[in-house]
């Protein structure tokens, strides 16, 4: 890994850090994002991430619970091969249509309980369920444009 190389990987990791990801999954994912070859044993990344492989093993399991890591391997070989997988990004935003929507729901109720009381005990809540609104409808955009874009249309 170069040094452009690993500032991007801590770059990306302290962002996924502060978005609640442990350091070394997110350390180990956002290598996999740009690594070549883009497939990596235990040991390339435990070599590439200066971590040790207790580190990686634990970062691996816990990005393959996740849904965000692939494991493969190849016929013969008895080591594992760890990659990004294909349309990781529409799956992650997809499987958050749920979550989203439920909390939506959860944010109506809310109101409703809150409807005789004045607007501005009502506004946190109203704004939580216009940002859970506008958040899914935002990243179904997204797919739908990243679709087209992927079909050739």
């Amino acid at each position: 890994m170069n040094s452009l190389e690993a500032a991007f990987v801590e770059a990306m990791a302290g962002h996924l850090y502060h978005r609640g990801m442990q350091r070394m999954p997110a350390r180990v994912w956002s290598w996999l994002l740009i690594s070549n070859p883009p497939e990596q044993t235990a040991q390339q990344l435990a070599h590439e991430l200066q971590a040790s492989r207790g580190a990686i093993s634990a970062a691996v399991r816990d990005l393959g619970r996740a849904r965000l890591l692939h494991r493969t391997r190849n016929r013969g070989d008895r080591r594992d091969y760890f990659s990004t997988p294909p349309a990781v990004l529409r799956r992650l935003i997809s499987g958050m249509g749920p979550i989203l929507t439920e909390g939506r729901e959860i944010a109506d109720e809310g109101l409703d309980l809150l409807a005789n009381r004045p607007p501005a005990d009502r506004d946190r809540l109203q704004e939580l369920r216009d940002n859970k609104r506008n958040t899914c409808q935002c990243a179904g955009k997204r797919l739908l444009r990243r679709d087209e874009s992927a079909d050739g249309r």
